[in-house]
């Protein structure tokens, strides 16, 4: 760079110093400048503000700073309004607004994940649980169907197999109970058709809609509801083919168990049951009646058991559990009933289960230990001996043996009892 562009560039800049120093004395200037006859005084008076610092400034420079105050050469305009002019402040100012921003934009992201988690997410688990369960009953439904199908060939098979009774009495009822039984298959074939034709249920992606998933609902409702129908006529099927195949036995069987009791009853009243039930189901086979015939066998097998029990009755005396128990009837609410807790032991040491009527609510459970209804001197025997020693010496209170239907009882009892207390 040659002297005269330093001068020059010298001159400018001191220039624009003079502007600079008569902005920051703007009442001066306002003055000074009112009028153009007092210019030279203004020039003066900044000549002298610089003399006063030290610094040399000619009236041309002075005069030029004064010039181009006039012409706002060095002053600032600022740009005008408009997109550009908008991102330019944006961009200068990123510092300010950027934090913000970014605090705003973590707390959008920290409320979308908060959603995701506690509602978005679940909703989605549950939608993939529910079209899963659905599936899962898809499937199920049509293995229903192949097995509903596989037993319906089954039983017509051995619907078919049957063999005519021969007995002639009974071959009447053999042919009523063989038809009913055939009309039973038709019609579970029938609603098995109809099962199938409501089609192959395809397994539902976990986005499907509610109104795929309603489709897909209803459509197994109804088939399941079929496939119960068929079932339960398959049911009813088998139990007459299962009568088909023992019908021929009924007679054979209800004299069988009829002889077997006679031998092994020792008393009289026990022999007179055996032949009032014998009687009754053959009269019911004579008739065509084979599900009383049946439930006269059950009978009589049950009487066979109940004669053919050996055991011995005794009180119940284990640390932690009671030996008895009273209570107030319900029609006399002064008086007390007292009863025992007992349980049958075999020969063997086995305890037994067995149908015991409470005397409460006249229903009938099975029961390893019941309460068996004494005196009030028994039970106060009882318990006195309890208390001695923790330990009941005369434990037995009956003692029942083959061949008889009740115990012999060891204490005064009516043999009434209750299974709950």
């Amino acid at each position: 760079m040659g002297d005269n562009q330093q001068v020059e560039m010298d001159d400018i800049m001191l220039a624009m110093d003079v502007v600079d120093t008569l902005r920051r004395r703007q009442a001066l200037v306002d003055h000074e400048l009112d009028s153009a006859s007092r210019e030279q005084e203004l020039v003066s008076k900044v000549k002298s503000i610089y003399a006063a610092q030290g610094i040399e400034v000619s009236d041309e420079t002075i005069a030029a700073g004064v010039q181009a105050l006039r012409d706002e050469r060095f002053a600032y305009h600022p740009p005008p309004p408009g997109l550009l002019t908008r991102l330019g402040h944006l961009y200068v100012n990123r510092s300010k607004w950027g934090k913000r921003a970014g605090m705003g934009l973590a707390a959008l992201l920290a409320a979308w994940g908060i959603h995701y988690g506690t509602v978005t997410l679940p909703q989605k688990n549950a939608a993939r649980a529910e079209a899963e369960q659905l599936n899962q009953t898809v499937a199920s439904s049509a293995l229903t169907i192949d097995v509903s199908a596989d037993r319906l060939q089954r039983l017509r098979t051995q619907l078919q197999q049957q063999p005519e009774p021969k007995s002639k009495t009974l071959r009447a009822t053999a042919k009523a109970t063989r038809r009913d039984a055939s009309a039973e298959l038709n019609k579970a074939e029938q609603l098995l058709a109809s099962a199938k034709k409501l089609g192959q249920i395809d397994s539902l992606p976990d986005s499907a809609s509610n109104a795929d998933k309603q489709r897909v609902q209803q459509q197994l409702s109804a088939q399941q509801k079929l496939l119960q129908q068929t079932n339960t006529l398959l049911d009813r099927s088998e139990q007459k083919i299962s009568l088909l195949a023992t019908l021929d036995r009924l007679p054979a069987d209800l004299d069988r168990y009829q002889q077997a009791i006679d031998d092994i009853a020792k008393e009289t009243k026990a022999k007179k049951l055996a032949t009032q039930l014998h009687q009754a189901g053959v009269t019911a086979l004579q008739k065509g009646d084979i599900d009383t015939a049946r439930i006269r066998l059950s009978d009589l097998k049950d009487l066979l058991d109940q004669l053919q029990q050996d055991y011995v009755l005794k009180i119940v005396s284990r640390p932690g559990e009671r030996s008895g128990i009273w209570r107030y009837p319900e029609a006399n609410s002064k008086a007390r009933n007292y009863y025992l807790i007992v349980e049958a032991i075999d020969r063997k040491g086995r305890k037994l289960k067995l149908p015991v009527t409470s005397e409460e609510d006249g229903k009938i459970r099975e029961v390893s230990k019941w309460a068996v209804r004494v005196g009030a001197s028994a039970y106060n025997r009882v318990a006195a001996d309890k208390q001695d020693d923790g330990i009941i010496q005369n434990n037995i209170v009956g003692i029942k043996r083959a061949g008889y239907l009740k115990p012999e009882y060891q204490i005064n009892t009516t043999g009434r009892a209750i299974t709950q207390w």
